[in-house]
Parts: C-alpha cells; structure tokens; sequence
C-alpha cells in the first residue's frame, strides 16, 4: 500500500489527459486496485489486531487520500472509495481499544489507590500516573484515528470522571479515610495535571496532547480542555477544603482544655497566668506541624489553608 501510495498518482494523475465523459482513476485504475485488495487482502480490514487495523486503516485512508488531492479533491467522497473504507469496522476497533485502556486504568486505581511513585517526572501517586498513562493512549500515534475523535475524546471525559469519581470516593470515606499526605499528594498532582491537559498559552495545541486532533475540531478541543480543567479545579478545592476541616477538628478537639482554664485558676486561687498555656500551644500545634511539613510541597495553597483555619477555629 505504501509503494502504491509513492508511486501510483505519480503515474495517473495525467491519464485521463483528452478523455471526455470517463474518469480513468475512479472507472478503471481504482475498480482493479480494490478489486485486488479484496481478493488478495481480504483479512486487511478486520479489527482483531487492534495494531494491524488501526496501521491499515491510516495506510488505505492516506493512499485514497493522496491519489484524490493530487487529481481532483473530490474523489474522496466517490462511492466506491467510501464504501471500500467502511469496510473497515471502526465501531469494533473502538470498543477494543475502549476495553484495552478502561480496563488498565480501572485495575490500576483499586489495585493502587493510595501508592506513591518515585520514577514519575510530574506526578507523585501512582492512580495519577495511570490516569495520566491512559488519557495519552486515547491520543497517541499508535491508536488514535482521526474518524474517530468524538469517541476517543469522550474516552478522555469518561477516564476523567472515573479518576475524580475514585479520588471523592476515597477522601468522602469516613470509616477509613485517607491519610494527610495522600491528600496533599492528590492536590499536587491535580495541579500539575491541569498544566498538563491544558495550554500553557492560548493556540497551544501544536504542543498539548490533543495536537494529533484534525485542526479543523481544534475549537471544540479548547472547549474540551475548559471542560477538563473546571472539573479539575471542583476538585482540588475539595481536597483543600477536606485539609481545612481535618485540621480544624485536631484543633478545636483541644480548645475544651482552654475553657477549663478560668474555672482551674477559681477553684484553686492561682494567680493569673502571665505565660502562655500549654493548652493553647497544644491547640496551635497542629497548623504549625502541618505548616512545617507542607511548606514546600503546598506553596501558595499553604496559606489559604491556614488562613481558613484560623478563621474556622476562631469561631468555635
């Protein structure tokens, strides 16, 4: 298919020089070359070998493709070129690749929900790794087929959801629940996923992983990217707002002890206190502890969340 794509419009692209009323290309050249290709190649157009199919299909599509821009752009939408590429199951090959990368990515997050990983340029937890592995896979080289973007794109979405879905499951489960630095892992990766999934600048395709995407979908890939990052960002506040709420209840479980310290000092005569309270050290250290540990991992969050928690603490 390759060695006819080089060298056969080279060839036709003149023969039908002074031949009125008959299209050599479509009425000739291409009845004996899809003649051929079903009696010769009759395996070429099933999905079994996802690989196999999805290279075929690029080859057979680039051929027509070549031969249509070089003699008349038109071609491409003549009947017996379409009804020889729906020959080619693009519903089954989908559903394949569907299942390949849904069911990897679904093991990965129950079998690894909360595992930290070392070897990731960008990403800390393993669950994140896996959605970010998966999310590429519907866009690489390798799978992706541009008749089929709103499927594979749709994918993306559902990889998405399930990775949240999974992340509020796990943060929501009282009977268990997730240690402090899963979270403030989670928030991490979040943050650096939604510099990932998005532009860096406007018209950034070229250099996201959506730039296998035809150019002319480009503006429903930013709406698509807006999509992405708006889910990302209801998340990540309710990471935030889960370290809020863990660290104001360590804290306010404490204050109790401080309320006790006037009726303390009545019942036995003390003089006042002219130095700070153990209690109220006690209640400050968790925000200090947290502080100090997440410094640098949290940045900008850090304050915002000791912010809150001062602020929710002060009400009590």
């Amino acid at each position: 298919m390759s060695r006819l794509r080089e060298h056969l419009p080279n060839i036709t692209i003149y023969s039908n020089c002074g031949l009125k009323g008959f299209n050599f290309i479509v009425n000739s050249f291409w009845q004996v070359t899809n003649s051929l290709l079903q009696e010769n190649l009759p395996h070429i157009t099933a999905p079994g070998n996802p690989e196999l199919f999805q290279k075929r299909f690029q080859d057979t599509w680039q051929f027509l493709f070549t031969i249509s821009n070089k003699v008349d752009p038109s071609l491409i939408y003549e009947a017996s070129f379409q009804d020889h590429m729906k020959r080619f199951n693009l519903p089954v090959y989908f559903e394949i690749r569907f299942q390949q990368i849904s069911a990897s990515f679904e093991a990965d997050i129950i079998e690894n929900s909360q595992e930290t990983i070392s070897d990731h340029p960008f990403l800390k937890l393993r669950i994140s790794a896996a959605f970010w592995r998966s999310i590429n896979h519907c866009f690489h080289s390798e799978v992706f087929l541009a008749h089929l973007t709103d499927q594979f794109v749709k994918l993306s979405l559902l990889l998405l959801s399930r990775f949240l879905f999974h992340i509020n499951t796990l943060v929501e489960n009282k009977k268990d629940p997730p240690s402090e630095i899963f979270v403030v892992n989670l928030m991490i990766d979040i943050e650096n996923l939604k510099k990932s999934l998005g532009l860096q600048r406007n018209n950034d395709i070229p250099n996201s992983i959506y730039k296998i995407v035809p150019k002319k979908l480009w503006n429903f890939i930013e709406q698509i990217i807006k999509i992405n990052e708006n889910k990302l960002n209801e998340t990540h506040k309710k990471l935030k707002d889960y370290l809020i709420d863990r660290k104001v209840d360590e804290s306010v479980a404490l204050l109790q002890q401080i309320f006790d310290i006037p009726r303390l000092y009545r019942r036995t005569n003390k003089f006042a206190p002219t130095t700070e309270s153990n209690y109220i050290r006690d209640v400050v250290n968790p925000l200090e502890k947290f502080s100090s540990d997440y410094q640098v991992a949290l940045k900008e969050n850090l304050n915002d969340i000791m912010d809150n928690c001062v602020h929710k603490i002060g009400k009590q």
